[in-house]
């Protein structure tokens, strides 16, 4: 089980933590246009259902990892504005995005400093079924063509308007891929997989992130 942080003294030190299977460490997350919101919702909705399909962990939005060593450097804390943008661009890309919904508890806290704020984002593992992440359908052909796609980062292949066959992966802390088959129909129709069939909302398709 992962160590929840749900206030200042449980956050990790400086200096001496680094990035698990069940850490992440984030400075901010993109912005796809200017703020409030306007965030990148498949990579927020993409970061917490891989800790819901793992054993659980946080994302720590305001913690700066050393490209050196690897090692929670230090805190870039959000103003409180920029924080309660992200707690909520987090909620609605969690609503939007992941099927089934995960349990997440997000805590907006006191940077170490004293000023400013970091954000916690306590994911909780959801066994028996797996958390998948929807994609327009109309930003398929976009995202799989571009040169630094998601969903080539998933090692998503499409092999034809209807049907997408996904190797689904955590990134590289979590391992090796797994594949996993996925059906997609423009009129809505089900995701098959070994815990059973999902109804798909309409004009989306669902990737599955797993260990």
């Amino acid at each position: 089980m992962f160590n929840q942080i749900n206030n200042v003294d449980a956050l990790p030190k400086a200096g001496g933590n680094y990035e698990s299977i069940a850490l992440d460490f984030k400075t901010k997350y993109k912005r796809n246009g200017p703020p409030p919101g306007n965030f990148d919702q498949f990579e927020m909705a993409k970061d917490v259902a891989m800790f819901a399909n793992a054993n659980g962990g946080v994302i720590l939005v305001g913690a700066r990892e050393s490209p050196v060593s690897g090692v929670l450097d230090g805190y870039e804390p959000l103003t409180p504005e920029d924080a309660k943008h992200h707690a909520d661009a987090f909620n609605d890309a969690i609503a939007d995005r992941c099927h089934p919904k995960p349990l997440v508890d997000l805590a907006v806290l006191d940077a170490p400093s004293g000023v400013n704020r970091v954000v916690a984002v306590n994911v909780w593992p959801f066994p028996g079924q797996v958390v998948g992440v929807g994609v327009a359908a109309a930003a398929l052909t976009a995202m799989a063509t571009g040169p630094s796609s998601s969903l080539f980062a998933l090692g998503a292949t499409a092999r034809s308007s209807d049907r997408t066959n996904f190797p689904c992966s955590c990134s590289p802390m979590f391992g090796a891929l797994r594949s996993f088959s996925t059906r997609f129909s423009a009129a809505g129709g089900t995701r098959r997989s070994r815990c059973g069939s999902v109804p798909l909302p309409k004009d989306s398709i669902w990737s599955a992130l797993m260990p």
